[in-house]
């Protein structure tokens, strides 16, 4: 790692050392060694040249921490508490984590508290008002990715939806800004079940969209339901400005086990939402920072969400 700062060092001060590697470095693999070297300089700087000595953390590491700083402290390692670096390379070491262990870990400290109380406003959970900062603001995004926390009569069963989040109802989730927040040219993708199936025109017309298509996810555990044993779940497909979709290979359906409580198979983000919808991405109601989407939802600090929309938008 000490030879990748140098390198990017010497670059940068316009040796041109990097660049003797040109042929087989593209712009995602030079920012990848700013960003390892930007983990290093920041324990260097600090006259803590541990990382000589590391066994556990290795580049990829420290690219993971550099993204993770980058969001909570701004884009200036000069900026970075030298602190909290440590502290992460420190449990990487005793941990003996693993590249997605560790980002799985950035990930949740970046979750805000289900309780959270603090003086510190950027702290605080997202909530309405900050998607009516991001509309008055006029951001506009290419897809939005909506996973709505509604409201079920049946609150008796094991799986009631009020004993893991707060629920809103269709008008409450109608009268949020979506319609301002896409683009004139958007996607929208809704998740829903059987329960609300043929409420979701009402939120496709108060947002301004058209239906289109829809993608089943099939659950390999057998569910409840008072009439059949649900195990799908819809993913349902409206656009904006006759927008079609960006590939021609994404089939209507795929079988991906259960998760935790109403979470949903990352890979159907990646294999389905992204290919065929262009960005900016937003996603509504999520429950963790995901890579090149501004999320929203009551899990998300305020701080992060609003470095996310610069960064994205």
């Amino acid at each position: 790692m000490q030879a990748i700062r140098q390198l990017v060092e010497s670059s940068e001060r316009g040796n041109g050392d990097i660049y003797k590697f040109k042929p087989c470095l593209n712009k995602s693999t030079l920012r990848d060694l700013r960003q390892i070297a930007e983990v290093m300089g920041v324990m260097e700087s600090a006259n803590r040249c541990a990382y000589a000595h590391l066994q556990e953390f290795q580049p990829s590491h420290a690219r993971a921490l550099s993204k993770h700083l980058r969001r909570l402290h701004g884009k200036k390692p000069a900026d970075w508490p030298v602190e909290v670096v440590e502290d992460w390379v420190a449990e990487v070491e005793e941990k003996e984590w693993t590249v997605e262990q560790f980002e799985a870990a950035l990930l949740a400290s970046q979750v805000a508290p289900k309780d959270a109380r603090t003086d510190d406003p950027l702290d605080e959970p997202c909530t309405v008002d900050d998607l009516k900062t991001l509309a008055t603001q006029g951001k506009k995004f290419g897809c939005i990715y909506a996973d709505p926390p509604w409201g079920y009569s049946n609150q008796a069963t094991r799986a009631a939806t009020d004993n893991h989040y707060p629920t809103m109802t269709v008008e409450e989730i109608a009268e949020l800004p979506i319609g301002d927040l896409a683009a004139e040219r958007s996607h929208l993708w809704l998740w829903t079940t059987n329960a609300f199936l043929f409420e979701c025109p009402k939120l496709f017309s108060a947002w301004g969209f058209e239906f289109k298509s829809s993608y089943i996810w099939v659950k390999t555990q057998i569910g409840i339901g008072n009439y059949l044993r649900n195990a799908h779940e819809f993913l349902l497909l409206a656009i904006r400005g006759g927008l079609t979709g960006a590939a021609r290979d994404v089939r209507s359906w795929d079988e991906y086990p259960r998760g935790e409580h109403s979470s949903k198979p990352e890979r159907i983000r990646v294999e389905v939402v992204e290919r065929l919808s262009p960005g900016p991405h937003l996603e509504l109601f999520g429950r963790k920072p995901v890579h090149g989407w501004t999320v929203w939802g009551n899990q998300i600090r305020r701080g992060l969400f609003d470095s996310e929309v610069k960064e994205l938008t």
